[in-house]
């Protein structure tokens, strides 16, 4: 057993890279933050044990502390499927529009914060733009001398300078504020998300089921028979 474990501690980044699990790249470990990877035993007696196993008792050349977290596959993703059909109750609905709300209202913050500042740089570049003006006036219908021409010709390229750094960051906000916008949550995708995995779960392949999870689930840490389960639609823009 023993002489097996080695062999397979010595093959993990090639053989054991290619071995399937329904949570395959989403589970992380609890306890150190190393992702759990699909693993199997084959008995004597032909019998496949198949579980997560924490990468940090495996790949000992990163010099991780081994954390001996082991979980058998099909309680693993059974915990995991039955954790994601309670977010279709209520109460846990009414949890996520509140986290929602929370969310939306510092995003909105930080918007207003935005629009503060491009409609200073508007006002910025307004001026910048007149005073341009009317040096470029001045020279146009004053009589000055050489020397006098220099100075004016050489503010108006001050103020040209200014004018192109002025309007960058302008448009920079301005990308910013439509890009925090767009970071606006709803909770009606989540909701589709949620009743099409509750209504059809039972009917999907492995395949499907698997890519359901991929599209909807950003990580799943996993600690002392519970999960934690991030939603990307949650996630992604917080």
């Amino acid at each position: 057993d023993r002489v097996q474990e080695i062999f397979e501690e010595r093959n993990f980044n090639s053989s054991r890279d290619r071995i399937k699990g329904l949570l395959k790249g989403l589970v992380i470990c609890g306890k150190c933050g190393e992702t759990l990877s699909p693993n199997y035993t084959k008995k004597k007696n032909g019998t496949i044990y198949r579980y997560y196993r924490c990468n940090s008792t495996i790949n000992r050349r990163k010099k991780l502390t081994k954390c001996s977290v082991y979980v058998a596959s099909e309680a693993l993703e059974t915990l995991t499927l039955d954790t994601i059909l309670t977010y279709s109750t209520e109460s846990k609905l009414a949890q996520i529009r509140r986290d929602i709300e929370l969310k939306n209202q510092v995003i909105e913050k930080k918007s207003v914060v935005l629009s503060a500042d491009i409609e200073a740089r508007q006002l910025s570049l307004k001026t910048v733009k007149q005073k341009r003006d009317q040096y470029l006036d001045s020279l146009v219908t004053g009589g000055f001398s050489k020397d006098e021409r220099d100075k004016i010709t050489a503010r108006i390229d001050e103020f040209s300078l200014e004018e192109k750094q002025t309007q960058a960051q302008l448009y920079k906000l301005e990308f910013e504020k439509t890009e925090t916008s767009e970071k606006l949550l709803t909770i009606d995708s989540f909701k589709q998300a949620i009743v099409t995995f509750k209504f059809n779960h039972l009917k999907l392949s492995e395949s499907e089921l698997k890519q359901w999870l991929k599209d909807n689930i950003l990580k799943i840490v996993y600690q002392e028979n519970t999960v934690d389960i991030a939603f990307r639609l949650l996630e992604d823009s917080s």
